[in-house]
């Protein structure tokens, strides 16, 4: 049976006041099922209205599986959002186009690729390219303004490395797609680029393989094995020097770019990781000595926890898991603190032993150095000039947004190359323990992202938490523990104006 991409639409008018709030406001996207909203964020202070959603979509037939907003191209008038559907559809809409109607729909007829999305990213850099990734084991490069095929395409070897393809259509006129990449034997999890330059771009698979690609040349520069399982996500350090990965063998593993090497495995969830992030707004890459920021967090027992339910929405029956958030950030600089301490980064992740946990992985750390060997036979990293400063305040629930929704799964997979990295076992690896490992939720965790005044996470149940940093939430204050909002399935938040930070992958 056929499976198309219908939507209704209901739209908000607004005001002069709204008009002017369009042009420093965030945005967020979110699908709740076979829904899609896009609303204001007006971060720790002020909760979303859920009455006045800047955009409203109801599909048929099919259900959003992920999106992203184009930061090169978005103004306060306009931003280019493009969706990824269960059924292998893409849609590009531009929810605050008011005037007339943007929508235009690629592998409307399925035949480029039949499976669902997993994963889409604009290319950094790109004005018109977004990378699109298929539980196939696929990825595509489209351009928004070519046409799709008319039939199947068919396809000619482009280039060619040791577990991967990359294709061209054989055509007369160009269309969609540019490229076709197929990656090992499987479904693709998650990719990232490197940075606002995309120089490379990373894929993590089932497989247990995180693969790094000069993605302008097409050619594989390294890839690392889980220690064992899949790798389930991943991120780029703000320097694009590290990656982060974690997965089904419950280890955080830092890989090093440059060196092409394993640096450690973290030890300290007790299941699956879900999803990782560098904090860039505390990772410190000068030589000082002093890092600012968390420090050792205090996020409270579940007693002490307020959840605001009573504001709340909800869709359905069932609650389900929220897979992916990413945002970007207007107005601030999506950069490194530079505290003290030199090299040092933070790193935060959540799994589905409800923890979240954050590492500091320190310059002492980063360097290939003698290890102790214990009695249990594992090595330790010496954790040599890790101080941390405790700072007063603590990690407090600013509010939790509820919803029911729809269980999205994620596949993955991809395959090996040129620079092997062994799959080293811990006992031939440091192993780093997390600064901070706190219960936080009551089902599995499965989003991570930071944001300059606090982090959010979301949780099977269907919950998302705002947590702000120490000092940024003002307790005083009426609005700081406001009515909740519900976001289910995917979220997306971007800023719009003067957008000088690349979005980072959910």
């Amino acid at each position: 049976m056929r499976q198309t991409v219908e939507d209704k639409m209901a739209r908000t008018h607004f005001d002069e006041n709204c008009r002017e709030e369009l042009a420093t406001a965030d945005r967020i996207c979110f699908n709740v099922g076979r829904e899609l909203y896009v609303y204001f964020f007006r971060g720790i202070h002020t909760a979303a209205d859920l009455s006045k959603p800047i955009d409203k979509r109801v599909y048929k037939g099919t259900y959003p599986t992920c999106h992203h907003f184009n930061q090169e191209t978005a103004t306060s008038t306009s931003c280019s959002l493009i969706i990824g559907f269960s059924a292998g559809q893409i849609q590009l809409i531009d929810p605050l186009h008011k005037e007339y109607q943007v929508s235009r729909l690629y592998n409307e007829e399925r035949f480029i690729d039949k499976t669902g999305v997993t994963c889409l990213r604009w290319v950094p850099g790109q004005r018109h390219h977004f990378l699109v990734s298929y539980t196939s084991g696929y990825m595509y490069l489209y351009n928004e303004e070519l046409q799709c095929p008319l039939a199947p395409p068919v396809y000619h070897a482009f280039k060619q490395g040791e577990k991967y393809t990359v294709f061209m259509c054989k055509a007369k006129t160009t269309r969609n797609p540019v490229y076709r990449w197929q990656i090992g034997e499987g479904s693709i999890n998650q990719f990232a680029f490197s940075g606002p330059d995309a120089k490379m771009l990373a894929t993590v698979g089932h497989d247990g393989y995180l693969r790094i690609f000069n993605y302008h040349q097409m050619e594989l520069l390294s890839y690392m094995k889980s220690y064992f399982g899949g790798l389930l996500t991943l991120a780029w350090s703000p320097d694009s020097k590290l990656i982060v990965t974690g997965g089904e063998d419950d280890l955080l593993t830092i890989y090093n770019v440059n060196e092409k090497r394993v640096v450690c495995r973290g030890q300290g969830h007790k299941s699956w990781i879900s999803q990782v992030q560098f904090d860039p707004y505390m990772c410190s890459l000068d030589n000082d000595n002093e890092i600012n920021g968390f420090g050792a967090l205090d996020v409270g027992s579940d007693d002490e926890k307020v959840f605001h339910a009573h504001g709340g929405v909800q869709y359905g029956q069932n609650r389900s898991s929220i897979s992916r958030c990413s945002f970007a950030s207007f107005g601030t600089i999506n950069g490194t603190s530079h505290g003290s301490g030199g090299i040092c980064y933070r790193i935060g992740s959540v799994g589905h032993d409800t923890q979240l946990c954050l590492w500091d992985i320190t310059e002492d750390m980063l360097k290939p150095a003698n290890v102790q060997r214990h009695r249990n036979s594992t090595i330790i990293a010496p954790m040599l000039g890790l101080e941390v400063q405790v700072l007063s305040g603590s990690l407090t629930v600013y509010e939790i947004f509820v919803f029911s929704l729809y269980n999205i799964c994620n596949i993955l997979t991809t395959f090996l190359v040129v620079e092997f990295v062994a799959c080293c076992t811990p006992l031939k690896l440091f192993i780093a323990e997390p600064l901070i490992c706190k219960k936080i939720a009551h089902e599995r965790l499965t989003v991570l992202e930071f944001r300059k005044d606090c982090l959010v996470t979301a949780c099977q149940e269907g919950f998302i938490c705002t947590w702000a940093r120490p000092g940024m939430r003002d307790v005083n204050s009426p609005s700081a523990l406001s009515s909740p909002t519900g976001f289910r399935d995917g979220i997306t938040m971007g800023t719009w104006g003067n957008i000088a930070n690349a979005q980072a992958l959910g």
